[in-house]
């Protein structure tokens, strides 16, 4: 009857480092007051962007099956 019965399992990951990212270095800090532009570390500006390296991304997934062959007539 085992002879019936398939498995599979399968893994898949993924790893990054010093990865690019951005930041917004004019970004107000993080409050319950509306946004407004006054705000800002540097009111006369809009968006500081600023570039580096140095992010890091990890994924990893397992996947897993099992099926039944059904009986033959």
């Amino acid at each position: 009857m085992a002879r019936n019965i398939g498995l599979r399992v399968s893994y898949i990951g993924s790893k990054g480092t010093q990865l690019a990212y951005r930041r917004d270095a004019n970004q107000p800090v993080a409050s319950t007051v509306p946004f407004v532009s006054t705000r800002r570390p540097y009111p006369q500006f809009a968006n500081i962007t600023y570039s580096d390296n140095g992010a890091n991304m990890l994924y990893s997934g397992l996947q897993t099956q099992a099926s039944k062959r059904s009986a033959e007539a």
